[in-house]
């Protein structure tokens, strides 16, 4: 636009986000120049639409032609979109500035908004005094250098900032991973859950002799109508995780546990696909 206004000493007439393109060398581009002179020339009218949103309103209700301050006000807009990130938005009753601007635009952004989305015309700053504000700004996140250090400062942010989030999901989705594992364990064979990993489907295996093991408090039944409900949760709880942690040092699986009676079955798959019984149970 300085370079439009200045240098070319023209207007531009339609200035939005859109018309402003980003080449591969993060170099601004403004489209649609000259285009009411294009369009008069082709169609010997002059042009009929006009972008509401993006246009000062003296413009609009024809009180002035094209001008530079209508073209300062449209970069009003474009800076509130840049910096919030989303479409601007106009007043309904304005006093003073035409455009909402959110409260963590910071301040000098601000300031340089009001002054050129302003309702008074005469108000607005020239696109020169434009350019010397947007130098004298401090660059956002303490990034020194020009634009195009300050793009790619943004992007590493960006980038760290998704590593991080990814980083925390997949930590959560680990440690969920192992305590599913950890419960699978409790109910499933190893062999069985390694194929489960791999596979949808588990065949059935069959064997040939098996050995099952059961388990019986004496006097469970008598012994409960003594003592509290919360007496017997917790001798149960201590009794059912010792047997938990005995069963690994053995080739057993543990099969069920219901009340008092603990389950387990004794079979031990080798690697070449074959099975054995385990008949020495007194250690366990």
């Amino acid at each position: 636009m300085y370079f439009i206004h200045t240098t070319l000493n023209m207007v531009h007439g339609r200035l939005h986000a859109k018309v402003c393109l980003v080449d591969d060398r993060f170099t601004l581009r403004i489209g649609e120049l000259n285009y009411h002179h294009i369009v008069s020339y082709l169609t010997k009218q002059p042009p009929r639409t006009i972008n509401y949103l993006w246009t000062a309103p003296e413009i609009i209700d024809a009180q002035t032609r094209l001008s530079r301050e209508g073209d300062i006000f449209a970069v009003g807009l474009i800076v509130t979109s840049i910096s919030s990130q989303e479409e601007p938005r106009r007043v309904q009753h304005p006093v003073g500035c035409l455009v909402d601007i959110p409260a963590y635009v910071p301040a000098e952004i601000r300031l340089l908004i009001e002054r050129c989305a302003s309702d008074d015309v005469q108000s607005r700053p020239s696109i020169q005094l434009v350019k010397r504000r947007f130098g004298q700004m401090e660059p956002l996140n303490g990034t020194k250098g020009n634009i195009v250090d300050r793009v790619f400062a943004r992007y590493s942010t960006y980038t760290a900032t998704l590593e991080n989030a990814v980083r925390e999901r997949s930590e959560e989705l680990k440690r969920e991973r192992m305590k599913c594992d950890e419960i699978l364990q409790q109910m499933l064979p190893a062999f069985v859950l390694d194929k489960l990993r791999t596979s949808r489907i588990i065949p059935a295996e069959y064997f040939e002799e098996s050995t099952i093991y059961f388990s019986d408090l004496v006097g469970f039944v008598s012994w409960v109508t003594l003592v509290s409900p919360w007496t017997v949760m917790k001798m149960l709880n201590l009794m059912m995780a010792v047997f938990d942690s005995q069963i690994a040092h053995y080739a057993v699986q543990k099969i069920e546990s219901v009340g008092d009676s603990y389950m387990v079955s004794i079979v031990v798959v080798t690697q070449s696909g074959g099975s054995q019984l385990v008949f020495n149970l007194t250690p366990m």
